[in-house]
């Protein structure tokens, strides 16, 4: 639910402040409105290389959520190396400042990994394998 207009939505918007509101789309009209908004708003949260990894942190502007509680609409990814594919890492949350964290996290898991396309020689992670992109 929307903190500005109360109203559970399945599109929203995000204001200069960092801050979600809910978007009414139930016209065609509006539903354009929308998504032209989408196309000029600031969406990308953060991105950053760690360690030869991509960070990614957007928002989404729809509710991935699906009325399961508060909205997700931030969503942080690792790109690179082992995170492609069926190892793939994503996590998303409901506001700007879960998405600061979350990022931060998806950070320092980067940080700790090989360097993308490295070798990776601890026991702990199984036998060395070359990480393919």
């Amino acid at each position: 639910m929307s903190e500005r207009t109360g109203i559970r939505s399945s599109h929203y918007l995000i204001d200069d402040r960092g801050q979600t509101y809910a978007f009414s789309v139930e016209t065609v009209a509006r539903l354009i409105a929308w998504g032209k908004a989408m196309e000029v708003q600031r969406r990308v949260a953060r991105v950053v290389t760690a360690n030869g990894y991509r960070v990614s942190t957007v928002f989404l502007g729809t509710d991935h959520g699906y009325d399961n509680g508060e909205p997700i609409l931030f969503e942080t990814m690792i790109f690179g190396g082992k995170f492609s594919g069926i190892d793939e890492y994503q996590e998303r949350c409901s506001t700007l400042a879960e998405a600061a964290e979350q990022h931060l996290r998806a950070v320092n898991i980067a940080l700790a990994e090989p360097e993308d396309g490295g070798e990776r020689d601890d026991a702990s992670q199984g036998p060395s394998s070359k990480v393919d992109d």
